[in-house]
């Protein structure tokens, strides 16, 4: 490490050390339990992913040793929030739902110069508080790091604020370590046995969890953004009818209604959480698909930008499941053109595509079922 490293990597320290002061006084009002992470650097980390907030949370499990995190691409396309990442704390870039062979590097580099290294490799933060399987790889890429393997679980942290909720709640979050693999244990485990134990290790239903379902999470409008995440009315099996007000869901179609509980449940046929939900509106969604019946879905308006060329366009977008594509003003994006696709948060939609990478950003619309019915033409995956 050269004079300029050692002089970024203190600036990066004390940044730090001082946020880690502040964010806890800020998180300690919403009871933040979460053991530390204990381990000397460097050393992989491996989380489960089930709120925005999960960054912030096991910076606070490390309060002493400054983590590097791998996170999406888009991060660098953020203006004057990029730089002051790229300025006071360290971040790998990755395009969503991949760990691409420059990503690899940028670990093992990190992780050469005793910087712990975070990755959350469901590779997407959960809708429905049930984590999804890691990346088949990630036992092959942990083992590739040649340093110890730390998994950790958050609790609570879905129901703190779900994916698609437009407010936090107040409520307790849990934090656990669950295993440290030394090098040594490393070597003895074959790929896929590791891949198979880290899912063990992070896997989290909230909804299976007597504690977390005997806790409250409060918040004014704690349905609000709901349709952004769940938008096929489970009555009358209309899409994009649905509308929230504070805690309650109402279908402008058949215009039954349902309420969120402060415990994250919901209150009223024909489901009780959301990972019930969730499951039935895929099999909807896949049903319409085969059928090939349904066009003009969940039409939008927002900003589609090449990310190669630099070059923004403000468009209008529906999905097509007749043509299983989606409609960028007039020009089909056939789901069969279509590589990979991902979301960051609720609002920006990633394509990799025969032609480009371009980015679907949106203010108001609704992008997930898109993702949603491109995974499922593929055979599956998590959305």
């Amino acid at each position: 490490m050269n004079q300029t490293e050692k002089k970024e990597d203190r600036i990066r320290r004390r940044a730090w050390h001082f946020l880690s002061k502040v964010v806890a006084m800020v998180f300690r009002r919403g009871q933040c339990f979460l053991d530390p992470i204990g381990v000397e650097p460097p050393f992989l980390l491996i989380a489960n992913h089930a709120c925005n907030s999960d960054p912030i949370f096991l910076g606070l499990a490390s309060k002493e040793t400054p983590l590097t995190f791998v996170g999406s691409e888009h991060l660098e396309r953020q203006g004057f929030i990029s730089r002051i990442l790229n300025r006071y704390f360290s971040v790998i870039p990755r395009k969503k739902a991949t760990v691409a062979v420059e990503t690899v590097k940028m670990m093992k580099d990190s992780l050469k110069e005793g910087r712990p290294v975070v990755l959350f490799a469901e590779g997407d933060c959960s809708w429905d508080g049930v984590s999804a399987r890691v990346f088949p790889s990630t036992g092959k890429l942990a083992k590739m790091m040649r340093v110890p393997l730390v998994t950790y679980r958050l609790e609570g942290n879905y129901l703190s604020k779900p994916r698609w909720a437009g407010s936090s709640r107040k409520g307790p979050v849990f934090g656990r370590r669950i295993a440290v693999y030394d090098e040594a244990a490393l070597k003895r485990m074959k790929a896929e046995e590791l891949t198979d134990r880290i899912n063990q290790d992070i896997y989290m239903n909230v909804w299976k969890d007597d504690r977390l379902m005997q806790q409250q999470y409060r918040a004014k409008a704690p349905a609000e953004g709901l349709e952004k995440g769940f938008f096929i009315c489970p009555w009358c099996h209309t899409a994009g009818s649905l509308q929230t007000r504070k805690a309650v869901v109402h279908c402008t179609k058949c215009d039954h209604t349902l309420k969120l509980s402060p415990d994250g449940r919901l209150s009223g046929d024909p489901f009780s959480d959301f990972h019930q939900w969730d499951v039935w509106q895929k099999e909807e969604l896949a049903d319409w698909i085969q059928k090939g019946e349904t066009d003009g879905l969940f039409p939008g308006t927002g900003e589609w930008t090449d990310l190669k060329k630099g070059i923004k366009t403000q468009v209008r977008f529906e999905l097509d499941l007749k043509q299983k594509a989606l409609f960028i003003e007039d020009r089909p994006v056939n789901f069969s053109q279509i590589h990979d696709m991902s979301m960051v948060k609720t609002n920006r939609l990633l394509c990799s595509c025969d032609d480009g990478y371009f980015e679907l950003f949106t203010k108001t619309g609704i992008l997930r079922p898109y993702l949603m019915a491109w995974q499922i033409s593929q055979g599956g995956g998590n959305a």
